[in-house]
């Protein structure tokens, strides 16, 4: 499944705001270096849908506000 996100960084407060099934605004305190921000946005999507954050990758967006992530949960399978 695709998740759009758009990343606020610096903030005061974190927050995860679900916009629709598959669109988030997130708030982050990290700084957008060192993937610290990125690794926040995973965690916090891997709290929301309560799974491990090994289950989401950034597919776009990498230094980016707007990000589109992919989420394979555990009993996905991919076709080769």
């Amino acid at each position: 499944m695709y998740i759009k996100v758009h990343v606020t960084t610096k903030s005061k407060k974190v927050s995860v705001i679900q916009k629709s099934e598959d669109t988030f605004h997130i708030a982050v305190k990290e700084k957008p270096e060192m993937n610290m921000a990125n690794m926040k946005v995973r965690e916090l999507l891997a709290k929301q849908y309560n799974t491990e954050i090994k289950y989401f990758r950034i597919i776009s967006g990498h230094q980016k506000p707007s990000k589109i992530i992919l989420f394979s949960s555990p009993g996905d399978s991919i076709e080769k």
